[in-house]
């Protein structure tokens, strides 16, 4: 199958869903807009940063027993180092988007990696409503709102952010696990551990511990106002948009990650769920004074850029959709210009 025939499969049925009307629906205005569906996918094609930085420090410290191979156990208390988690800004990197789209409004869902220095194994996640104003590009007059150049598209995400501290500002220090074994807020890091890995992580294999590292961990829901331009979908099969968004945080949590490592860096093992800073036993300081709650915050601008592949009903010229052969309905049967639409319900999709 040919990647355009996937593409308009899985566009096609997924538009279906989203927009088509009831079957006893009456075309109508709404039934317009809805013929004039649109989808975007980006597949691994992108990159945002947030211009925020910060040089608070933190640092924790937290009681823990340790017992030896010979049976000898200690109690003792882990002091960190000052860190500085967000000396970097953040960047979103590698994303993953899907939009439905009319000529009106759209919706998205997107996924992206993070990066605060180096790599943090951390994610964003986010859900975003907008309007289509379709404006003419440089030079350009043309009338009909199909054949202008870009789209101003004002908008809203809400996101959720997680930093999952496994980048080197975050790492708080580690606890010395060779041939030990650690209690600590009721976890046990034996001087072994299994880590899954292999196809679908069914591979469990054995490693030393040699270290318990501490990380720092941060999380927030956020609301972000938005504006974007992209190309017009209807003219293009790939495309591309740039964003300015200003994030505001309404939720955030923070603690630390307890993770076994077996030197290597590459076979690290969490020790149950992060622990809150307002977990008792755990003294936590941001910038010198005593904190039990997420100290930091993540006000401000954000920008993305993406290249994006378009999946759209064809337009004429009076912005009236070209009905044909289906891909859907007719396999493999091409119209008399040597393309294979597809269709589910009223939806048509070219990819030429």
């Amino acid at each position: 199958m040919r990647a355009g025939k996937f593409f308009s499969l899985v566009f096609c049925l997924a538009s279906n869903l989203a927009w088509t009307p009831g079957d006893a629906q009456t075309p109508d205005s709404t039934a317009s807009r809805h013929a004039h569906a649109y989808a975007t996918v980006t597949l691994l094609s992108g990159a945002g940063f947030m211009l925020f930085r910060t040089n608070n420090t933190m640092q924790v410290s937290f009681p823990y027993s340790i017992t030896d191979k010979a049976g000898n156990t200690s109690d003792t208390v882990f002091q960190s180092v000052t860190i500085r988690p967000y000396h970097y800004p953040k960047w979103f990197l590698f994303p993953i988007a899907l939009e439905m789209g009319d000529p009106e409004q759209y919706l998205k869902a997107g996924f992206a990696f993070e990066t605060i220095g180096n790599w943090t194994d951390g994610y964003r996640l986010s859900l975003g409503y907008g309007r289509n104003l379709f404006v003419n590009g440089p030079g350009d007059h043309r009338s009909a709102a199909n054949e202008r150049a870009l789209l101003i598209r004002p908008g809203f995400q809400v996101s959720y952010t997680h930093d999952k501290g496994d980048n080197d500002p975050a790492r708080l220090g580690n606890i010395d696990n060779t041939d030990k074994t650690i209690r600590v807020f009721g976890h046990i890091a034996a001087p072994t551990y299994s880590y899954s890995d292999g196809l679908e992580y069914t591979t469990n294999t054995t490693y030393p511990a040699r270290f318990l590292e501490i990380d720092y961990q941060q999380g927030e829901w956020a609301l972000m106002p938005e504006i974007s331009v992209m190309s017009n979908p209807y003219l293009h099969h790939v495309g591309w948009e740039l964003s300015l968004g200003y994030n505001i945080p309404f939720y955030e949590e923070a603690g630390i990650l307890l993770v076994q490592d077996d030197g290597g860096g590459k076979h690290n093992m969490p020790l149950g769920n992060t622990i809150g800073l307002n977990q008792p036993g755990l003294s936590a300081q941001f910038n010198g004074r005593p904190v039990s709650h997420a100290p930091y915050r993540f006000s401000g601008f954000t920008l993305h850029a993406s290249l994006i592949l378009f999946s759209k009903k064809a337009l004429d010229d009076e912005g009236k959709g070209k009905r044909g052969k289906t891909l859907c309905d007719a396999g493999d049967q091409e119209d008399d210009q040597g393309r294979s639409p597809g269709r589910v319900g009223q939806h048509y999709f070219n990819f030429n």
